[in-house]
C-alpha cells in the first residue's frame, strides 16, 4: 500500500494538470470532431509526452535545465506563440469536414503527435506548474534516488492526464455523431478564434518582455 502512495498522489496531479482549457485542448477537440476517437488519442498522448518530460524535470529537481528554461521563456513564449498563429490561421482558413475514406490521410499521426507536443513543450508554465505542486506537497514527493517512488509518481501523473483527456475525448465523440457539418465548420471556427486568441497572449508576453530587455541595454 506504502509503494502505491505516490502513484495515487499523482493521478490528481495529471488531471489538475491538463484539465485547464488551453490551446492543445482546443486542438484535440477540433480534431476528434473531424476524425474521431483514434485522432483525439493521439492529440493526447503528444501533450502527455510533453507534460511527462517536465515533470520528471520537476521531481527531480534539474536545476541548471529548469533555470535555462526560465532564462529563455521569452524565446519559448515566442515559439508558442507563433506556432498557435499558424496554426489558428491554418485551421480558420481550412473548412472542415468530417473524415471520409477519402479525407481520412488528412489527419497525419505523426503531425497531430508533434503538433500538441510542440505546443505543450513551448508552454513554460508547464514545467513551473509542476514545480508548484511538487513544492507544496513537500514530502509526500519521493526524495531524489527514490527511483521506485519516482516512477510510480510519474505512472499516476501520466494515468490522470490520459484518464482526463479519454473524458474529454469519449464525450466530444460521442457528441461528434449529433452534428452535422454547419455546426462543425461553427465550432472549428470558435475553436481557431479561441486559438488565435491564446497566441495573441503569448506573443503580448513575449513583445513585453523583449521590448523591457532592450530597454535594460
Amino acid at each position: 500500500m506504502i509503494a502505491l502512495s505516490p502513484f495515487i498522489i499523482g493521478i490528481p496531479i495529471g488531471i489538475v494538470m491538463t484539465a485547464p482549457v488551453g490551446p492543445v485542448n482546443i486542438m484535440c477537440l477540433q480534431k476528434v470532431l473531424r476524425h474521431g476517437f483514434v485522432t483525439g488519442v493521439i492529440v493526447a498522448t503528444g501533450a502527455v509526452i510533453a507534460d511527462l518530460v517536465y515533470a520528471l524535470m520537476a521531481v527531480l529537481g534539474v536545476t541548471a535545465i529548469i533555470h535555462s528554461i526560465e532564462h529563455y521563456a521569452t524565446f519559448l513564449e515566442w515559439g508558442g506563440g507563433l506556432l498557435l498563429l499558424v496554426y489558428g490561421i491554418h485551421t480558420w482558413r481550412k473548412v472542415p469536414h468530417f473524415s471520409r475514406e477519402r479525407d481520412e490521410g488528412t489527419a497525419k499521426p505523426i503531425t497531430c503527435l508533434m503538433t500538441s507536443f510542440m505546443l505543450t513543450v513551448t508552454n513554460p508554465g508547464t514545467i513551473f506548474g509542476f514545480l508548484a505542486i511538487f513544492g507544496s506537497l513537500g514530502d509526500m514527493i519521493p526524495e531524489q534516488g527514490d527511483w521506485n517512488g519516482i516512477v510510480l509518481l510519474l505512472a499516476g501523473v501520466v494515468t490522470g492526464a490520459f484518464g482526463w483527456w479519454f473524458i474529454l475525448i469519449s464525450v466530444t465523440n460521442r457528441v461528434r455523431t449529433r452534428l452535422d457539418e454547419t455546426w462543425l465548420r461553427r465550432i472549428s471556427r470558435l475553436g481557431s478564434a479561441l486559438i488565435l486568441s491564446f497566441a495573441a497572449v503569448l506573443l503580448g508576453r513575449a513583445i513585453a518582455a523583449s521590448a523591457k530587455a532592450l530597454a535594460m541595454l
